[in-house]
């Protein structure tokens, strides 16, 4: 999806042609096991939906699909901008395309369950947005969700007490891996069985399998 949406967004395929390839290509492109056809059929279906309904943005494009290099505080950090866009205002949106479905924030005054979650997935978005400011000289004034799943796109406002906290987050795991020692697998069925990768070569995952 990631791979037709840049296509798309950069002029070089219309959305008639990422549709036929998605239908053509899906069951040989995704290779990861599904846990049953159903759930196999759906993501499909999500995705085609989706597809069925693509436009193409008004906004100017900054960044699509662009691996970038920088530091933060000293230490070298990777990513990878889905899609940076800049709108007539000159306000920055930066985009994520997700086949995870997260929740808006629900504005309770007790955050729920989805709002912390939401929280997490923000944390990738607030350290990519450390670049923007030093490449643009400003902020994006929105962090952004595709849910291309559900065809739901969510709208954070940045939040300059979040990207601190974030960068704060950061460079704490960072002293923790220096620190550990010991790094014990972290054992869940649906993770192992149907999402990780190396599940061939992991001696823990043999085991748990019997």
């Amino acid at each position: 999806m990631h791979e037709l949406l840049e296509s798309h967004n950069k002029g070089e395929k219309t959305a008639e042609q990422i549709r036929t390839e998605y239908m053509t290509d899906f069951r040989d492109r995704i290779r990861a096991r599904a846990p049953s056809e159903v759930v196999f059929k759906n993501y499909f279906m999500d995705g085609l939906q989706y597809l069925n309904t693509i436009c193409p943005s008004s906004n100017e494009i900054l960044s699509i699909e662009n691996k970038v290099e920088f530091i933060i505080h000293s230490t070298p950090f990777v990513a990878y901008f889905d899609l940076l866009e800049r709108k007539s205002d000159g306000s920055i949106l930066l985009i994520d395309n997700k086949s995870k479905v997260l929740k808006p924030r629900s504005n309770r005054k007790k955050p729920t369950k989805a709002d912390e979650e939401l929280d997490a997935y923000l944390r990738q978005l607030y350290l990519y947005s450390a670049h923007i400011f030093a490449r643009y000289g400003q902020f994006p004034s929105k962090l952004c969700f595709n849910c291309f799943r559900k065809n739901l796109f969510i709208e954070e406002p940045f939040n300059q007490e979040a990207y601190s906290n974030a960068i704060d987050w950061f460079l704490g795991k960072i002293e923790e891996v220096i620190a550990e020692e010991d790094f014990l697998p972290s054992m869940e069925y649906f993770k192992c069985r149907y999402l990780c990768e190396m599940q061939d070569y992991c001696d823990y995952y043999r085991l748990s399998r019997g």
